[in-house]
């Protein structure tokens, strides 16, 4: 995505602290607000120039955030529509623009705000051309892994992933569609270039095979005979792991990874695991764009 809009640098706009949500530049979705503050905020938004400064807080249980209770990425969008539900809620659409560092944090008696500081969607990726080529490779190695235990996915989706001629293209079909839980989603939106999205995004992807395996084989367990936890799981290790060696286009670029993994915004990195969110793999029960059901 081009990072020319007309978002303004330095510019102070109206804040929402996400919770469970992180949202993407490109990205279009739907999501729910029901705190005043955030409702105020939105509905700012709305009567000024449409652009909202959307930033996870690191609690999704705390009802108001401090600027020490937010992550300093997030993402300057533009709001499409608020719709009043009539329970209260309010349901939102928005756009995501720019992705933005969190400068200062204002909390108002009725709504936020927030200063912001534009930085680029994807700045310029440090791998030469055959580098990209073995990581581009490697994520849909790693896809195709991870379609094999994954419950119905979509043809169109998969087509799609597989259909990618980029690297922003492949990244954004798996970010915006892939559910993933939101801690791992903060650490792809703060990565720096699209080819450190893509290696934590297979190691994201990995994980996901790997538990997702396991949990198709406890459910398959026969509960009849007695058992104990560690055999089980045991066994089902022993059953997810190849039987064959790696395929040379994985194993070419194995290399490549471990030594750039080390200069990247580590998915568990001291910002991450300090979040207190609940720990799940699923952020809704569908592969298009996710509207979770945690209110704002």
């Amino acid at each position: 995505m081009k990072d020319k809009t007309d978002v303004k640098i330095n510019n102070i706009m109206p804040c929402v602290p996400t919770r469970d949500l992180v949202v993407f530049p490109g990205m279009s979705m739907h999501f729910d607000v029901g705190r005043p503050r955030t409702i105020k905020s939105m509905k700012n938004a709305m009567d000024g120039d449409q652009l909202v400064f959307l930033c996870a807080q690191k609690d999704v249980y705390l009802e108001m955030p401090e600027k020490k209770d937010m992550f300093k990425v997030g993402t300057v969008a533009k709001v499409r529509q608020i719709v009043k539900a009539p329970d209260g809620i309010y349901r939102c659409y928005v756009e995501g623009l720019r992705k933005a560092r969190l400068a200062e944090f204002y909390q108002y008696d009725d709504c936020y705000e927030a200063d912001v500081r534009l930085v680029p969607n994807y700045s310029k990726d440090r791998l030469d051309d055959d580098e990209q080529l073995a990581v581009f490779r490697s994520v849909l190695d790693e896809f195709e892994e991870y379609v094999k235990v994954v419950p119905k996915m979509p043809e169109e989706l998969y087509a799609q992933i597989l259909g990618s001629k980029t690297p922003v293209q492949l990244f954004e079909s798996l970010a915006f569609n892939i559910p993933l839980a939101f801690t791992d989603r903060q650490s792809l939106l703060e990565a720096p270039s699209v080819l450190d999205k893509l290696i934590l995004m297979i190691t994201m992807l990995s994980r996901e095979t790997n538990v997702l395996s396991l949990e198709r084989r406890i459910h398959s367990q026969d509960y009849s005979q007695p058992q104990n936890a560690a055999g089980i799981l045991a066994k089902s290790t022993q059953n997810s792991s190849p039987s064959s060696s790696p395929s040379p286009r994985r194993s070419s670029s194995r290399s490549i990874l471990m030594t750039h993994r080390k200069s990247l915004y580590c998915w568990n990195s001291k910002g991450i695991k300090g979040s207190s969110a609940p720990i799940c793999s699923r952020d809704s029960g569908t592969f298009k764009n996710i509207a979770p059901s945690c209110m704002r």
